[in-house]
């Protein structure tokens, strides 16, 4: 984001290297920012309100995917609180692993579109649940249950 406010002199401080590295602290009344760039694009910055933008370097090759790898590591926990819409795009490949349980929540509808194969591999029980509690579907290694279902139809 561009700051509507102008750094002052003598509030903001910059740094440039040989190389084209650059640091800044501005002190600047409403343009409170600390940015480390590197030579190539890549930056770290902490905005006024206290966010922080950061971009990885490298330019795209020939089929548009970029040379360098990003990395974020929290060493205790982390908390992505994002208060308005988020959109993840993976012009990849996706994984997610997770050693300790998984567990989502959605107030609103949840919906799944696979434009290839959905496949599942549980290898304890699956216990699915619909209707605030009125139908139960269970399978386990010795079989299915279906509990409290009002009917059945079979096409």
């Amino acid at each position: 984001p561009v700051s509507e406010v102008q750094s002052l002199y003598p509030y903001n401080h910059v740094i440039e290297t040989e190389a084209g590295h650059v640091v800044e602290f501005d002190n600047t009344i409403g343009n409170e920012v600390i940015n480390i760039q590197h030579k190539s694009g890549a930056f770290f910055e902490i905005l006024p309100d206290g966010s922080v933008v950061r971009k990885t370097g490298g330019e795209p090759d020939e089929d548009g995917k970029y040379s360098s790898t990003s990395y974020s590591v929290s060493v205790g926990h982390d908390v992505v609180h994002v208060k308005g819409d988020y959109l993840i795009t993976v012009d990849g490949n996706a994984n997610i692993y997770t050693q300790g349980d998984s567990y989502t929540k959605t107030d609103g509808t949840h919906r799944m579109d696979v434009d290839g194969d959905l496949d599942i591999n549980v290898k304890g029980k699956i216990d699915m649940t619909a209707g605030e509690g009125s139908s139960k579907f269970i399978m386990e290694n010795d079989g299915m249950t279906l509990r409290d279902f009002q009917g059945i139809n079979l096409n």
